[in-house]
């Protein structure tokens, strides 16, 4: 899927980094480009994103009692009732209260819960963070956000993670259009990878460790 999206788009792209043959083409290629590669990194963080989102919700509504047995017995969010503590749209507060769609916080306290380790560090968990909070923004917003919808982005991922994970294109001296680093995009692609292979990892732990260690097979010897 994304080797597809890279070759349409990459097409796109490097029409645009032709020589402009005049002044009005020349403008046109420049915020042309932006845009395609702005939309190159919406779909591919888009993408992810959904499918990273998707895997999540099946596996912990399926399998979630084996993950609440890998991972910390201690976690407060195991206090709720099982339908809800796995739940990764759910978010609990150590006050009681429940936040009931917050996909972003909710899933990155599950999978700390279950001893998922990528999350266990706290710097990944801010990049995923700030991967679902350019996803909503592209949902909702489109290329172009606004000054308002730049700023609760801006608020929202924090100056070090936007610096750290995104370019961007300014309109006078105002931040215009953000788009993911090269580096972020592979990350992210890798990320939605390795969930798949942590996921089956865990399960086969827990299929092994509470199978027979010896089947009870009949036996051929004739009763005493």
């Amino acid at each position: 899927m994304w080797s597809a999206l890279d070759e349409k788009l990459e097409k796109m792209q490097s029409e645009y980094k032709k020589k402009p043959t005049n002044e009005e083409e020349q403008e046109e290629k420049f915020y042309m480009g932006i845009f395609t590669e702005a939309a190159h990194s919406h779909l591919i963080v888009i993408s992810a994103c959904t499918l990273l989102e998707s895997l999540l919700t099946h596996e912990f509504r399926k399998y979630g009692a084996w993950f609440k047995k890998y991972g910390d017995d201690s976690h407060f969010r195991w206090q709720a009732p099982d339908q809800a503590s796995f739940n990764p749209r759910y978010y609990f507060r150590e006050n009681g209260k429940v936040d009931r769609s917050n996909f972003i916080k909710g899933h990155v306290q599950l999978c700390e819960a279950c001893n998922i380790e990528s999350y266990l560090n706290e710097e990944f968990s801010n990049f995923v963070v700030a991967m679902l909070h350019y996803r909503n923004s592209v949902v909702h917003n489109g290329l172009e956000w606004g000054k308002d919808n730049i700023q609760e982005f801006r608020s929202k991922v924090g100056k070090k993670s936007l610096e750290k994970y995104f370019t961007k294109a300014t309109s006078g001296d105002k931040d215009w259009i953000y788009t993911p680093k090269s580096t972020t995009i592979l990350k992210l692609r890798s990320h939605a990878n390795l969930m798949i292979g942590d996921f089956d990892r865990i399960l086969w732990d827990q299929m092994f460790r509470n199978f027979p260690r010896r089947l009870q097979l009949p036996s051929d010897e004739p009763a005493q």
